[in-house]
């Protein structure tokens, strides 16, 4: 579901309709001016996307996603996220937060 649904819907009736979106140019509406310049995807969006923005997220998939904004990591499959940490050097945001456990470092 769309990051302008999700907020509520006095923001917008549908997705086509939040300006900070590239989703209305991608859904069909090209011609609609937005404030700010969009790059294009460098790789091909499925042909389900809209049904794909539009879908609810199970209950799995919604606390993922909420654990990347609220940790500021990348969302992806394991191998993927350990690369683009390591490579950006955002490794503590992978690691659970807190002091490691009693035991957690070898000696």
């Amino acid at each position: 579901m769309s990051k302008a649904i999700r907020c509520g819907p006095d923001l917008v009736k549908d997705a086509a309709d939040w300006p900070w979106s590239r989703y209305g140019r991608h859904a069909g509406d090209a011609g609609r001016d937005t404030p700010i310049t969009l790059s294009e995807y460098s790789t091909p969006l499925p042909e389900n996307w809209v049904r794909l923005v539009h879908a609810k997220l199970d209950e799995k998939d919604n606390e993922r996603f909420q654990n990347a904004i609220r940790r500021g990591c990348s969302l992806g499959d394991a191998g993927w996220s350990e690369r683009i940490a390591a490579q950006f050097e955002l490794e503590s945001t992978l690691r659970p937060r807190g002091r490691p456990k009693i035991g957690f470092w070898p000696l």
